[in-house]
């Protein structure tokens, strides 16, 4: 899968990376909304992985404008603390789901699933 990750944090963008790269995902990382938002335009990402936590609500801000540019494009959260409200908020804003970081495995697997039945439908 061609994974776009949006990470502001460079260790924790290294390893999600590493993670992501062993099961077999191509993935181009972008550090800032702006730099996610100009590849997602430019290239044809299966999903993008993006850190809700982004400074000043940027995260939420990129969330409704892929929604709104690339709409068919599955988006998942990535969220150092889990907060009801800000889950519930990234998914009325498009996101698919949203996962407690660190990434594991078993979310990675739980993403090409749903992926793969959005694109079956």
């Amino acid at each position: 899968m061609y994974t776009l990750l949006v990470e502001n944090n460079k260790s924790a963008l290294f390893a999600t990376r590493e993670l992501l790269v062993s099961y077999g995902h191509r993935v181009d990382a972008a550090t800032s909304p702006n730099e996610a938002l100009a590849k997602a335009r430019l290239k044809n990402y299966d999903l993008v992985i993006l850190d809700l936590d982004l400074p000043d609500e940027s995260s939420m801000k990129l969330l409704t404008k892929l929604g709104r540019s690339i709409p068919f494009l599955p988006v998942f959260g990535l969220i150092d603390e889990m907060s009801i409200t800000k889950v519930m908020r990234a998914i009325k804003m498009s996101a698919i789901d949203v996962f407690k970081k660190p990434l594991t495995l078993k979310d990675i697997i739980f993403m090409q699933h749903q992926v793969t039945e959005t694109i079956l439908v």
